[in-house]
């Protein structure tokens, strides 16, 4: 991961937790190391949440969307995220990235 946050034009996409923790009984604890890892090396400003809610098998994974979007919450409060790195994470960088602006919408 380092070796890709070392380069600028590279960006992650914050998803897939339920399904690469690989069985049910996830929590905010599992999550944690990983998604401390990407906002670490990445910066908020480079990470960009992204839910699969549509892809989220909610049988297979043990959890329904709403469960799964409070544990990264959850996950990001434990490792102290600020409000403003929040911002970027859920929507700044996904503006940026996407080159989308608010005076369209």
């Amino acid at each position: 991961m380092s070796k890709l946050a070392s380069q600028p034009n590279v960006f992650v996409k914050l998803s897939g937790l339920p399904q690469t923790f690989a069985h049910c009984g996830w929590t905010a604890q599992d999550f944690e190391p990983y998604i401390r890892q990407v906002v670490e090396v990445f910066g908020a400003e480079r990470v960009n949440f992204a839910g699969n809610w549509f892809v989220l098998n909610e049988v297979k994974w043990c959890g329904e969307y709403g469960r799964m979007f409070d544990t990264v919450l959850e996950s990001l409060s434990r490792i102290n995220t600020s409000a403003a790195d929040l911002d970027m994470i859920f929507w700044g960088t996904a503006q940026r990235l996407y080159n989308i602006s608010l005076r369209h919408l």
